[in-house]
């Protein structure tokens, strides 16, 4: 044993964590906790009136967008921002950059902050952004 960037001792301890089995029973369980945030994320974004792209079984994203819209989700995104938020908008992950009602959302991050984005996503001002309605 012995490299060029890492000493013995912690190739070592790689080497008998990979033989324990502890890192596969680890993996295991983050499986399953994704799989069960990927699942709650989707039936919570349902629930507020979201559509789903597509339901996967496990991953780290959902797209979604708000039943029936075609709003530009950069406008969204960038309100988001304004709330100390972070949204992936649709155009990002599109070939030519269109615009894009999906939004790209992180399920563990909203598994875990649900109690925040529900307000956001149901506030006003997103519901405007949503409509295409606009206030001065």
């Amino acid at each position: 044993m012995g490299g060029l960037t890492s000493s013995e001792l912690a190739e070592r301890v790689v080497l008998s964590i990979l033989k324990e089995g502890h890192y596969h029973k680890f993996l295991d369980k983050l499986r399953s906790k994704l799989a069960q945030a990927q699942s709650e994320t989707g039936q919570f974004l349902r629930d507020i009136g979201w559509e789903l792209f597509t339901q996967p079984k496990n991953g780290f994203y959902l797209y979604a967008k708000p039943q029936g819209s075609h709003f530009d989700s950069q406008k969204l995104a960038k309100r988001a921002r304004e709330e100390g938020l972070l949204f992936a908008p649709g155009y990002l992950f599109h070939p030519q950059h269109i615009c894009s009602p999906w939004t790209r959302f992180n399920v563990s991050y909203s598994f875990t902050r649900k109690s925040i984005l529900l307000p956001f996503l149901q506030s006003n001002s997103c519901k405007e952004i949503y409509s295409g309605i606009k206030r001065f």
